[in-house]
């Protein structure tokens, strides 16, 4: 399975994930291994229970239990290695401006917890954003927010 390095990375950072680093600052190994726990045996347990009953999972659920998956990994103190990768990630790159609004357009935060969501100064963000999608973050959270509402009332209504 591949899982691209932004998405963890968004993952991790979204959900303000602890990990747990090793001690040493040595280079992790091109192979990384998880240790397996009961928790990580439940959730594979859980999801091959969907996958059996339904063939092909959809892609959101796929992409939410991806998510459960490398919150577990990074969580466990066992996996002190892959957590340290994980870090190196984190700390390389800015995630997306546009998955961090997309992620949590619904959440009622302020301007700076985008901007720190998406590893950016609120300067900064409001510079990206603006030259990204044409408008200001109040203007397009309003917007999306209006939208999804409209889509929830149709889905349901």
């Amino acid at each position: 399975m591949f899982v691209p390095d932004q998405f963890i990375r968004d993952t991790l950072l979204e959900n303000q994930v602890k990990l747990n680093v090793p001690d040493d600052k040595t280079e992790p190994s091109p192979i990384l291994r998880v240790q397996p726990d009961e928790i990580l045996t439940a959730y594979f347990y859980s999801f091959l229970s969907y996958i059996s009953k339904t063939g092909s999972p959809d892609k959101k659920l796929a992409g939410f239990k991806i998510r459960e998956l490398i919150m577990i990994v990074a969580s466990d103190s066992g996996n002190k290695t892959i957590s340290g990768y994980f870090l190196n990630l984190c700390n390389t790159a800015r995630p997306s401006l546009q998955s961090v609004m997309e992620s949590n357009f619904t959440y009622p935060m302020k301007l700076e917890e985008y901007a720190r969501l998406s590893g950016r100064s609120l300067s900064t963000f409001r510079r990206d954003f603006r030259e990204i999608y044409k408008t200001t973050p109040g203007k397009w959270l309003r917007q999306k927010r209006l939208d999804y509402g409209r889509y929830l009332l149709e889905k349901n209504g």
